[in-house]
């Protein structure tokens, strides 16, 4: 009976070690995670590029043009009326693959003023080639880059979602 009850407490020791080694596998985890650690889903911004480059060639060439330009318009508030940022993905066959430039305007507030005034514009240039990307010229620090590029994306995945409805 004494060495059942023994074999008892080392099994319930057991688990309980377990369940405190999980525990604290899992702590480290989320903390790595919310950290930005190896485990997080933010993308390098070539990863983000190329996702931009995917979406905007789906909306192919206009008439007579053998490269594609596409304008879109941040709306970080969700006001329309406050569009703040001017974004222009221009795509054109090279050599070596597709050359893309993405740039993006920032302008001036427009509660301050009537009329807005472009205060920053941020160029960022890449090569494509299938899956593979080159950043030739990047405008962005790194930031900027994990702010702005999943917007730019967001933006232009919604536009397209619009036309789509328009189409119908």
């Amino acid at each position: 009976m004494d060495t059942l009850y023994r074999n008892a407490e080392k099994d319930y020791m057991k688990k309980i070690s377990l369940a405190l080694i999980t525990v604290g596998i899992t702590a480290i985890l989320l903390h790595a995670s919310s950290i930005g650690g190896v485990f997080s889903d933010k993308k390098a911004p070539d990863r983000w590029l190329l996702e931009i480059y995917k979406e905007v060639q789906e909306f192919g060439f206009r008439d007579q043009e053998d490269f594609i330009n596409r304008e879109f318009h941040l709306n970080l508030d969700g006001n329309w009326n406050n569009r703040e940022e001017h974004v222009v993905v221009l795509s054109h066959k090279e050599e070596s693959g597709d050359k893309m430039i993405l740039t993006v305007t920032f302008f001036s507030d427009r509660q301050k003023q009537s009329i807005r005034y472009a205060e920053e514009t941020i160029e960022t240039t890449c090569l494509i080639c299938g899956d593979e990307i080159e950043i030739t010229k990047i405008g962005f620090n790194e930031k900027e880059a994990d702010e702005f590029l999943p917007e730019i994306l967001k933006g232009i995945r919604n536009r397209k979602k619009l036309l789509k409805l328009i189409e119908k």
